[in-house]
């Protein structure tokens, strides 16, 4: 009995490992996708500051996926000499369609 629990644990645990890297992955795609859509948005900031971005899922779609948005946020590249400022510039976002399609870039210029 203990053999079978502990075997469905690593079943169990494998699965949701799996879907957690899976996921991140097609973030990370759809960050590229956005990266490349908001260039001339994200390049007056590339080389002052750090630039991050984050996903933002939205409405469902009849096919089961979302809608979605991925903002990119600039911040100060602080070396670790002395004190790092804490702020987050605005930098773009760029929203998706079910389909995966770019359908919008804002830029904040």
């Amino acid at each position: 009995m203990k053999k079978i629990v502990s075997i469905l644990f690593v079943v169990l645990f494998s699965a949701l490992t799996f879907t957690k890297v899976n996921a991140q992955s097609n973030d990370q795609a759809l960050i590229g996708k956005a990266r490349a859509a908001a260039h001339d948005c994200l390049q007056p900031y590339e080389s002052n500051f750090e630039i991050t971005a984050g996903v933002q899922v939205g409405a469902s779609c009849e096919n089961g996926g979302n809608e979605k948005t991925v903002i990119f946020a600039a911040g100060p590249r602080c070396t670790g000499n002395g004190p790092c400022p804490l702020f987050l510039i605005f930098v773009a976002s760029v929203s998706f369609d079910c389909n995966g399609d770019v359908v919008a870039v804002n830029c904040n210029q």
